[in-house]
């Protein structure tokens, strides 16, 4: 209530609007796409990117539904129909008034039991694995498996440079949307969208140009003088000439006294969640690699406007954090140093 109090004494400037720009003119990519676009090209066409995500559901799936609902999103939001061309040696995108959303069936009721759980798994490597041609098609695409009369797996594969993590959400709320009034019989109700996602590439690239474009590079220049190229980490293999991707995630749950302990350690010393972890992760690389020059690298929303929140779109950006152990400060002041660091 206190802070809702200050909020309110404050006069904080308008936002503007983001500008719609003439869909006659060549659209250009946003900063992130380009980055993409350049890989895409490097690589020759490569799941990299691939955005897959699957649901198990309950019930009976009404199938004619669910694709006039993805045909709803795709209608709605430009940038699942953004194709990708070059003109003069530039990328820019395309706009398509209509796209088909392409829906594949797969009956899986013939199987049962580890069988059933063994080819739903080979489906879903498949599906992950297809690549996209940015120079052609809808980048968005469904796999139903049918499984029992009652149950059924939908797999729901992006392109990244269409979609992030936070589009995630806005896909599934208003697929949900969407899906129940076409099942109940009604066209669906989603409110207006204030700009499309070629908008805020427009708006973004007038941001980051003259004066505001030199402000960041002269800090980033100055941020990363002298960084390491590569890190000391021991390895188990030998580094591959070209990045094959050939990982593997751990999963480490903290208990609840765990967690409620690390939280509290966050509000003795004024630092959110995201920073204490940061620190800890520097100090740990740092005693593994025995360097001192640490470089991580962190993404974020990149959400920086009030009419991109409801946006499907590549908005997140990776920003490099570098902390400087050297002299093996103590615990707190490297916690200040992430902190400050991290706000700048």
């Amino acid at each position: 209530a206190a802070q809702a109090a200050l909020l309110d004494s404050v006069a904080a400037p308008v936002e503007a609007p983001i500008p719609k720009v003439d869909r006659t003119r060549p659209l250009p990519l946003s900063y992130a796409q380009r980055r993409l676009w350049f890989v895409d090209r490097l690589e020759g066409g490569s799941a990299q990117y691939n955005m897959p995500s699957a649901l198990r559901l309950k019930g009976t799936l009404d199938a004619a539904a669910l694709r006039r609902a993805l045909e709803c999103l795709v209608h709605r939001h430009e940038i699942l129909r953004t194709i990708y061309q070059e003109l003069d040696g530039e990328p820019i995108q395309v706009v398509r008034p209509t796209a088909e959303v392409i829906v594949r069936d797969v009956d899986l009721r013939a199987c049962a039991g580890a069988e059933q759980d063994a080819e739903l798994q080979r489906l879903r490597r498949e599906e992950a694995r297809r690549t996209f041609d940015l120079g052609m098609d809808t980048m968005i695409r469904c796999t139903v498996a049918r499984l029992a009369e009652d149950e059924t797996a939908v797999m729901l594969t992006l392109h990244h440079i269409a979609s992030d993590g936070w589009s995630n959400a806005v896909i599934g709320r208003e697929l949900v949307a969407a899906y129940d009034r076409l099942r109940a019989g009604h066209a669906p109700a989603l409110p207006a969208l204030p700009v499309q996602y070629a908008d805020y590439a427009a708006w973004q690239r007038a941001r980051l140009s003259g004066d505001g474009l030199q402000r960041e590079l002269d800090y980033w220049r100055e941020r990363l003088t002298g960084m390491p190229s590569i890190h000391s980490l021991p390895l188990d293999h030998e580094r591959p000439a070209q990045q094959d991707f050939a990982g593997r995630a751990h999963v480490v749950m903290l208990s609840t006294d765990d967690t409620a302990a690390v939280r509290a350690f966050c509000e003795r010393h004024g630092v959110t969640l995201f920073v204490l972890m940061r620190a800890v992760f520097s100090l740990l690389i740092a005693r593994v690699s025995r360097e001192q020059d640490v470089v991580i690298g962190t993404p974020v929303a990149g959400r920086v406007h009030r009419d991109l929140e409801g946006l499907i779109g590549l908005f997140v950006n990776t920003l490099v954090l570098r902390t400087d152990l050297s002299g093996n400060p103590r615990f707190d002041a490297l916690l200040e140093q992430c902190r400050r660091d991290s706000l700048e």
